[in-house]
């Protein structure tokens, strides 16, 4: 049931949030009351909109519902990312934006690395450290990507590990996530595109 708002006989707009009961997560609503319609029975006609019950077609009744959409932006996701890589890499932006979610964010950070190194070097073999090792020590990523994807396994460990990860940390394994996935992803898709395209 969603949340009335309080004395709003009169007017003709109002907000309402409502808990979601699969994910549980809220979302609010603005409503517009028409014509002879009243406040009324608004809570029925929104239950059912937002359930997908009869009301969910509005155009014959005087209520517009619409959801509240904020300005926040959608995470950017680097470009040509294996299905298991963003869906790790998906995952951890989502843990980054709640507080208290530091060590989630930052072990789906760590798995993105993980999945990103099986996808495009499947041969490489031993532990996440012993593979950013040997990528150095072949000449195939820059000493300070090495360096970067180190910092990841690191802040990645500490989530798993039930370490506590500081928000500081989370940004910089963030950053430097991104920057290794489009690195050794992504700028080398957009390469071989590029080359592919007619004269």
């Amino acid at each position: 049931m969603p949340n009335m708002p309080a004395n709003r006989l009169g007017s003709t707009h109002g907000y309402f949030m409502a808990v979601c009961t699969r994910c549980e997560r809220p979302s609010i609503f603005v409503l517009d009351v028409k014509g002879t319609a009243t406040w009324e029975g608004v809570g029925q006609i929104l239950t059912e909109y937002i359930s997908g019950g009869p009301a969910r077609n509005l155009s014959a009744t005087n209520y517009d519902v619409t959801r509240f959409e904020t300005t926040g932006k959608a995470p950017t996701i680097p470009e040509h990312l294996p299905a298991d890589v963003e869906k790790a890499f998906v995952q951890a932006e989502g843990n980054y934006k709640m507080d208290g979610h530091e060590e989630a964010a930052a072990t789906m950070y760590r798995r993105s690395l993980e999945r990103a190194l099986v996808a495009t070097k499947p041969d490489l073999k031993g532990t996440l450290a012993a593979k950013i090792k040997s990528l150095v020590t072949a000449g195939e990523i820059p000493t300070a990507l090495g360096d970067w994807a180190e910092e990841i396994r690191i802040v990645g460990n500490d989530g798993a590990h039930d370490d506590e990860v500081t928000r500081a940390d989370l940004k910089a394994a963030r950053m430097f996530c991104d920057a290794f996935l489009r690195y050794l992803i992504t700028l080398p898709k957009e390469i071989e595109l590029r080359r592919n395209q007619p004269s």
